[in-house]
This record gives C-alpha cells, sequence and structure tokens, in this order.
C-alpha cells in the first residue's frame, strides 16, 4: 500500500486534478506582447570565471579547481583530496564531453545563498547521457572563486535554516534552486495532516446543496439515481463541515514559475545567517559516474551498480546520505537512455513522491514524453522547474515537452519568458519565428529571425527550404544581409572594439566563433559558449554555419563509423547513442540523430541510414519529421514499400494529430502519403502546414490531391513500349493514342541529351485543363508536374502543337533523368536540364535583370530552394537560374558534359564532386563563371519538331 503521508502537498487529495487544471490555463494564456528590441543578457563575470573553470578542467581535471575554491566553501573544509573526488565524481571525466554555458534567467527573485551567483553548465558525456552542473560563485578579494557545486541529481542544501521537522521544504525562486533538505536535527513525528482546506469547506457545502436541488428534480424520473445524488450531496456536506483542517498548500504556479510559502507562524521576525551548507559525499559513486560517461558495455554497468548497491545499502542507515538515491536516479537514466522504459519507470515508481531529487522529476516528465503521457510529462516538468534554477536549457526543454504535451500555450509563454529574459541560445529565437507566423505577425518574426542569425548563423540551405524564413528573406530583402549571392557561406567578422579582454587558453586549445558562440575544443572535449564573443581570445577564428555544422556531422559520423568497425566485439543493442530510442527525449540527441540522418541520405547512404534509424522502426510518436521521412525514403528505396507505407501513415497520424509546428516537414509527409495514395492523411497534413505559414500559398495543394484521388478511383489504361496512359473516361482514345505516339518520339528526341532507355514503363496521368491549372498552376507557373508520375492537363486537348508538346517534353524530361541517375540527381539539375531540352522556342534571359536588382542567389543555394517548399517568388528566381546553367553547361563544355553529369549522379556523387570531374571547376569557380557568361546572353533558342502537321 502506498504511503499518502509522504506525499507532497500539492498533490494531496485533489490537487492533482487542480494542478493540471492550472497547466492547462496556461496553455491557453494569450502570449505576451511582442518587443521591440531583443536584450540579450551579456556574459556576467562570474560566468566568465565559470568558463575558465571548465578549460582548466578540460586541461587538467578536478586538481585545477583547487587553488580557486574560496577559503569558506565546503569543499575547501574536506581537504585537499577529498574535495578534488568530491568535485570529479560531479564534473565527471574530462576528456571527450560537451559543456555548454546556460543562461540562468533572472526573474528578480531572491538571490543565491552566501552571497554568490549561479553559473550552469549542460554537460554531455561521450555516452549520450547529460547533466546539469550548477556552480555557486562568490567574490572575493582574490576575484570570483568556486564556493560550492552540485548536480541535478543532488537534493541540494538548505538555504533558509529551516530545522524544524524532518523532511521540510526549503521553497525559494527559480533564481537559485528550492529543494528538499532533510535537517541534521531529529524531531518527533510530524502530526498528520487536516484534510480539508479553507476554500474547500466553502464549496462542499454548496456542491452537496446542488446535489440535493437535482436529487429532488429527478425523482419523479429514476428513483435509484435520485436516492445515488441525495446521499452524495449529503455525504459532501457532512464530510468537509467536520472533518479536520485547514490544510496549508504548497502549490507550483504553472505560469509564474514561482512558488507560494505557507504563511509563516513563526513567532520570532529576525532573519537567521544562512548556514554554510554540508556536502554530502559521493565518492563512492566514482567507479560508477565514469562508467556511465564513457558508456562501456552493458555488463560492466550491472555489476557496478550491483556493487555500489550492494554497498551503500549495507551501511548505516544515515551514512550514505543521498548517494543511493543518487544511484538508483543514475540507473533510470541509463535504463531510460537505453530505452528500457518499463525497467525505467518501474525504478522511478520506487521513488517518494515528495522530496524528490529535480533529475527524477525530469526523469519521469522524459518517460512521459516517450511513452505518449502529456500530462505525466507536463507535471514532471513543471516540478522539476520549481526545484532547480531555471536554465534556459532546461526551460528549452520543458517547452518542447510541453508543446509535445499538447500544452502550446503553455510552452509558447515559457519561450518568451527565454526570450524576455535574455537567454543567449539561437534556438529559443529560432522557434519563436514559428510561432510568431503562426499569429502572422511578420514584424515579430523579423525581429526574432534577427536575434536568432546575430547570435547564431544558421546555414543559408536551412532558411531558403523553409516557408516562413524564405518568405522574411523575400518580403524585407534579405538578399545583401545574408549574401545570397556569395557561393561560400558569410563568415560575420565581429567588432574587435566591443569585445572584452578574451580568455587565455591553454596550449592544446583551439577556439572558433559563429556570430555570436564561441566554441572552445581541445582533443574530444568541447566548451559552448553562447553569446560569449566577448571571451573569445586572439587566436580565435571565425567560421561560417557550413563549416561547424560539416564538423559536428564528421564527429557524429565517426561515432557511427566506430560502432560499425567494432560491431563484430559489440551486443546487439549497443549503437551510437543519438541511435537509442531513449535518446528522443534529448534535445541534443534529437538534434543529433537529425543531423546524422540528414548526411547520410546527402551523400545517399540508405543502407547506414535504415541501420541508424532501426531502433526506432516501433516508436514512432516522439520520432522527428524530418528523420521519419528520410527512413521511409530509405525502406521505399530497398524496396520495401509497404513497410514505408505503414511508417509514412503512422508518422503522419502522430504528427498532424499533435499539430507539430513544421511546415517542411509536413508537407514532405504529405507528398509521401499522395506516393502510397492515403488521401486523406495527406490532406490533413497540408491543411496543418498551409495554418502555420506566415503567407498562404497562392494556390493550395489540398484540391489536388483530392482530384488525384478521384482520378485514382475511375480512370482507364492506354499502354506502349515506355509508356502506362492513365485518363479520364471522357477523353477519347484515339487522342491518347496520339498523345502516347508523340511521346515515344519525344523519348528518342530526349536520348540526345539523355541517354537512358526506360525498364518500366512511365506513368502518364492526364488531368482536364481547366482542373488542372485551377489546382495545380500556383499562378500559371506550373503546367505539369513529376513527382514519380508525369501529371499534365491533357484531358481535353486535340491538337498536339508545340506548346502541349513542350510540357510533355518537360515532364518527360524529369521522368528519363530520375531512371538515369537512379532518382539521385539535385532538384537544380533535374528542373535545369528539363528546361533546357523542353520544346520552346526563343526564351528571354532573365540573369541580368537578377543581377542588376541584387537579386541574384548564388549557385549552390539552387538546390535548397527548388527541393523545399519555400516563397513562391524565390522558387520561380530558382527555376530561371537552374535553366541558363544547363544553357551554360553545353555551350563552355558540351553536350558530353550533361552526360558526365548524369553518371556522376548515378555513382552518388555530390555537385561538387560532379562539377569538379566534369569541368575541373570548384563550385565557387563555377559559380563565377556561370553567371559571367549569362549576363552576355539575351535569348536561348530550342530545335522545334511540329507534331500536329
Amino acid at each position: 500500500m502506498r504511503d499518502d503521508s509522504r506525499r507532497p502537498a500539492y498533490l494531496a487529495g485533489g490537487a492533482r486534478v487542480w494542478a493540471l487544471a492550472l497547466l492547462i490555463l496556461g496553455s491557453v494564456a494569450s502570449p505576451s506582447s511582442a518587443r521591440e528590441e531583443t536584450r540579450i543578457q551579456p556574459i556576467a563575470p562570474w560566468e566568465r570565471v565559470a568558463v575558465e573553470l571548465a578549460v582548466v578542467y578540460a586541461e587538467s581535471g578536478a586538481a585545477a579547481w583547487w587553488d580557486r575554491l574560496a577559503a569558506d566553501s565546503p569543499l575547501v573544509a574536506l581537504g585537499r583530496e577529498r574535495a578534488l573526488a568530491e568535485i570529479g565524481v560531479r564534473a565527471g571525466p574530462s576528456r571527450g564531453s560537451l559543456w555548454r554555458l546556460q543562461t540562468v534567467v533572472d526573474d528578480g527573485d531572491s538571490p543565491p545563498p552566501h552571497g554568490g551567483e549561479l553559473a550552469v553548465f549542460a554537460l554531455h558525456f561521450p555516452s549520450g547521457l547529460d547533466e546539469a552542473l550548477i556552480l555557486e560563485l562568490v567574490e572575493t578579494a582574490h576575484g570570483w572563486q568556486l564556493f560550492d557545486l552540485r548536480v541535478w541529481a543532488e537534493s541540494g542544501r538548505p538555504v533558509h535554516g529551516d530545522e524544524g521537522t524532518p523532511g521540510a521544504v526549503a521553497l525559494a525562486s527559480n533564481e537559485f534552486s528550492a529543494m528538499a533538505a532533510e535537517s541534521a536535527r531529529p524531531e518527533a513525528p510530524a502530526p498528520k495532516p487536516p484534510l480539508i482546506s479553507p476554500w474547500q469547506r466553502v464549496w462542499g457545502p454548496l456542491v452537496g446543496l446542488v446535489l440535493l436541488v437535482v436529487a429532488a428534480s429527478v425523482r419523479r424520473h429514476s428513483r435509484l439515481f435520485a436516492w445515488f445524488l441525495l446521499l452524495l450531496g449529503i455525504a459532501s456536506i457532512l464530510l468537509t463541515l467536520f472533518l479536520p483542517g485547514p490544510i496549508e498548500w504548497t502549490m507550483p504556479i504553472p505560469w509564474s514559475g514561482t512558488v507560494l510559502e505557507p504563511e509563516s507562524h513563526d513567532d520570532e521576525s529576525q532573519e537567521e545567517p544562512a548556514p554554510v551548507p554540508t556536502l554530502d559525499s559521493l565518492v563512492t559513486l566514482a567507479p560508477l559516474r565514469s562508467a556511465l560517461a564513457a558508456g562501456v558495455t552493458r555488463d560492466r554497468i550491472d555489476r557496478l551498480f550491483t556493487q555500489v548497491t550492494n554497498r551503500l545499502a549495507g551501511l548505516d542507515e544515515d551514512s550514505p546520505g543521498e548517494a543511493l538515491t543518487i544511484a538508483r536516479l543514475w540507473r533510470a537514466q541509463y535504463e531510460l537512455a537505453e530505452g528500457n522504459l518499463v525497467v525505467a519507470g518501474a525504478l522511478l515508481d520506487e521513488l517518494p513522491s515528495s522530496g524528490v531529487p529535480p533529475l527524477g522529476e525530469i526523469l519521469r516528465a522524459r518517460l512521459g514524453l516517450l511513452r505518449g503521457e502529456g500530462v505525466e510529462t507536463a507535471l514532471g516538468y513543471e516540478r522539476a522547474l520549481a526545484v532547480l534554477p531555471a536554465f534556459d536549457g532546461l526551460l528549452l526543454e520543458a517547452a518542447e515537452g510541453w508543446a509535445a504535451s499538447g500544452f502550446d500555450g503553455r510552452a509558447e509563454a515559457l519561450f518568451n519568458r527565454l526570450a524576455a529574459s535574455g537567454s543567449r541560445q539561437a534556438g529559443v529565437y529560432d522557434r519563436l519565428i514559428d510561432q510568431a507566423a503562426l499569429r502572422h505577425d511578420e514584424e515579430e518574426a523579423l525581429a526574432f529571425f534577427n536575434t536568432a542569425w546575430r547570435l547564431q548563423p544558421a546555414e543559408r540551405s536551412q532558411l531558403l527550404a523553409d516557408p516562413v524564413r524564405s518568405f522574411l528573406v523575400r518580403r524585407y530583402n534579405l538578399f545583401s544581409v545574408l549574401e545570397l549571392a556569395r557561393p561560400r557561406e558569410p563568415v560575420p567578422l565581429a567588432a574587435q572594439d566591443g569585445r572584452s579582454e578574451g580568455l587565455n587558453l591553454p596550449a592544446g586549445f583551439t577556439a572558433t566563433y559563429c556570430g555570436e558562440s564561441l566554441l572552445l575544443a581541445r582533443d574530444r572535449t568541447h566548451i559552448e559558449v553562447p553569446g560569449g564573443l566577448g571571451l573569445a581570445p586572439p587566436i580565435a577564428e571565425a567560421e561560417g554555419a557550413d563549416s561547424r555544422r560539416q564538423r559536428t556531422e564528421e564527429r557524429i559520423l565517426a561515432a557511427l563509423s566506430e560502432v560499425e568497425t567494432a560491431a563484430s566485439g559489440l551486443e546487439d543493442d549497443e549503437q551510437p547513442s543519438f541511435s537509442r530510442v531513449g535518446r528522443l527525449e534529448q534535445p541534443i540527441q534529437r538534434a543529433q540523430l537529425e543531423t546524422a540522418a540528414l548526411a547520410l541520405a546527402r551523400d545517399h547512404r540508405w543502407d547506414d541510414l535504415l541501420r541508424l534509424t532501426a531502433p526506432f522502426a516501433a516508436l514512432t510518436a516522439p520520432l522527428p519529421p524530418s528523420v521519419g521521412a528520410l527512413r521511409a525514403e530509405a525502406l521505399r528505396r530497398a524496396g520495401k514499400v509497404e513497410e514505408a507505407t505503414r511508417l509514412v501513415v503512422s508518422i503522419a497520424k502522430s504528427n498532424v494529430a499533435a499539430g507539430r509546428k513544421a511546415p517542411h516537414s509536413l508537407f514532405q509527409l504529405a507528398r509521401l502519403l499522395t506516393e502510397v495514395e492515403e488521401w486523406d492523411l495527406a490532406i490533413r497534413a497540408v491543411q496543418t502546414a498551409e495554418e502555420q505559414m506566415l503567407e498562404p500559398p497562392l494556390v493550395s495543394i489540398i484540391p489536388r490531391i483530392q482530384m488525384e484521388k478521384r482520378l485514382a478511383q475511375g480512370y482507364k489504361i492506354h499502354r506502349s513500349r515506355h509508356f502506362e496512359v492513365r485518363y479520364p473516361s471522357a477523353t477519347r482514345l484515339y487522342f491518347v493514342e496520339q498523345l502516347t505516339e508523340v511521346l515515344e518520339k519525344e523519348t528518342r528526341r530526349l536520348q540526345k541529351w539523355i541517354p537512358y532507355e526506360p525498364e518500366v514503363p512511365i506513368e502518364v496521368h492526364l488531368f482536364p485543363f481547366r482542373e488542372f491549372f485551377r489546382l495545380y498552376s500556383q499562378g500559371g507557373e506550373v503546367v505539369g508536374l513529376f513527382d514519380g508520375r508525369v501529371r499534365v492537363p491533357m484531358a481535353e486537348v486535340r491538337r498536339l502543337n508545340p506548346t502541349v508538346v513542350a510540357i510533355l517534353s518537360h515532364e518527360l524530361a524529369h521522368a528519363l533523368i530520375a531512371g538515369a541517375t537512379d532518382d539521385r540527381a539535385p532538384a537544380w539539375f533535374h528542373e535545369g536540364l528539363a528546361q533546357h531540352v523542353q520544346m520552346l522556342q526563343a526564351q528571354i534571359n532573365p540573369i541580368p535583370d537578377y543581377l542588376r536588382q541584387g537579386k541574384l542567389v548564388a549557385f549552390p543555394l539552387l538546390d535548397p530552394i527548388l527541393d523545399g517548399r519555400g516563397d513562391s517568388q524565390l522558387v520561380q528566381l530558382a527555376y530561371d537560374e537552374a535553366r541558363w546553367a544547363l544553357h551554360y553547361f553545353e555551350v563552355r563544355h558540351g553536350r558530353r558534359s550533361i552526360h558526365r553529369m548524369l553518371k556522376a549522379f548515378e555513382r552518388g556523387r555530390t555537385t561538387a564532386q560532379a562539377i569538379a570531374t566534369v569541368t575541373g571547376m570548384s563550385v565557387e569557380q563555377l559559380d563565377a563563371d556561370l553567371w559571367n557568361w549569362a549576363e552576355g546572353r539575351k535569348t536561348w533558342e530550342t530545335e522545334v519538331v511540329r507534331y500536329d502537321r
């Protein structure tokens, strides 16, 4: 039987329901008003010292911190050897970890005790497990020094000197950790808490009277039900009048991040000074900490857990302190990360209801996220935020968890709180862009865009592929800001005069900065300082977003390769940390999974992508949509069409039902769903995506999906050697036969550029002319479509003139390119070559106008624009540039260059590799030569063949 006496006050009686109600109220609260200017919190002096501590720890371990301890630190009282051991077990191994400085959110609440300030690092160990290291620093005659440290698995130190009853909870604001602390002085058992609160004593009789009135009104219709209401009403009145009370409630208020404390009845009004904290020993856990951080074998972990728990359990009850609880929490964290949700849940259920360390609440929230239990996720994060310093990494994770649980308003309020507090994480403002888009607030979206770009620029390819961000680029003419005419990513150089004195790095360290984000590295240890440009040493080098992404990819893919190389010595469940099911609950692990999947897909390593994502085959709900879509594509390429279909349908259902804020990913899912003829789900995905765009599309694609559904359910088929033509029953057969003959002749003509013989019939769908233009044309620009099938508005055409044939030849070229390259050709080559060979007469060259208006987009950026669902005007610009790029290849390098490009793409080469092979130039050199050549051309003419005579 569960011991309810240990339940915290805010969960007693019906309070769990009220806590959930408050969360729901928070989820519908209106967002905060837009700010005119985003204030980024600067790096404070004590945070600078914290970064220095991280640097010397990476070089020399815990020994480097001894001389930096304040004289009155509880660590000093332990002696040097013991203090170093306590530091080491909390900070973990010094090699191979990622330290990321967090922004401590200042809500104006009470400061930390002992006159200090807080600095927080989010630690990510090589194994994939994460940690929060909380440092308290004090200002002394020798500058800022370390006073105390703890991790989120600890319950904390007493901060107000509460020494009354055992288990007394010292509650403070989110500016400093408000954690449960057991009193060192034994006292008599606490009295049993009363059952009824004052406000319950008021509304209880009222509810009872209402029940009595209802009972009287229904007596004639149902005597049994009337008696039931009568007894329930009498019980409500008697219980609320005669049960003892009142109880004092301690309940977190979701929208404020603060905690209401019971009124103090202490006669002493004079505040006592905060005592020097005591430090619970965690030295016994040092071997376990090292093993968990390094990611050793399962057997080794199991043995260490057994040894540690047996040793601690055998000690006197008061001796282990928190060590035994922390060991169990680390075990639950490990099991959760490994995807053993049942075991992790059982371990967390063994924890008491009150006084649980913050890590316990975070793990409960993460477990709820993986299980799809929204209430448990929301309440877990709410309780964790009530007892931890409010730092942006935790708030960001909580906001994502709330959003995934359906508490969108609560999540938005938390994101706005992060922005208002001056968070230094670019990801905060990136998410706020999407929220502003949902409100159709362009100016606020632009302000957040500028802030995110200043803190850490995103790759331009990501921005241009996204509907919201590409709209901002075009709408506010950000071509020069993003340097879109340059083939290389911009590397903004920071102003030296605004920079404070940089750090003095030991030998062996490197320093780079991207925007205002500083990265320090030594061997495999990385220290990230968002907003830390002012700390950059003289040796620091600026880098673009692509460079930082490439190094991240190399690190992640290296981990994947290491596992594959040592596969013979590993158990079946030993995989890279970011490809384990349980890691989906960690934001950094999700980001690493997406990075790895995108990198493998870009290099056409589909088999590797299937192995990477295999653990998630049966768990689709929390899977990032982009990763799910890539796995489905890999399955399709592997011939596992049915499995790919099931996966796409499952992901679409979970993401559409949850209303995920990812329009680009939802459009991808809709495309996949139409391919497998899941029409209704595709329509729902598009509806969700279009609602999240700043500017609605010129033509919604929902009606076209509806039309394809109708056509699929009622069409006729005509077959030839290379084609299978599907057409409405109203279309005459003799015209379909003529059209099919033209398609065969055009295939032979196009083979001069695309030397490919179709191995399977190409599907051609004929649509009614007016309906196609209404649903597909997007303002008259789209006159045909290829998405694995050729779709053209020819169902009512009676004469195959050159304009009509041009439409056919364009889409047919796409089909031949896809077949010739095993569907590996990039978008720029697809669109450029299809336009290059289509049967049209003179085409006017728009490139000189783009150059004159400053709107030319560099050649490497064409692909993301054409591949994504970006701004329609940018897409048209990219079409024009791709067409003239293919004109350039034939004129400058001959028709054989196009053949060689096709062959290179078939072999899985990237654009840069294919260009180097065919032309001997780099992408940057080709970009300069291409636009210089195009600027001098006026028109382009194509040979016309008349099939209508």
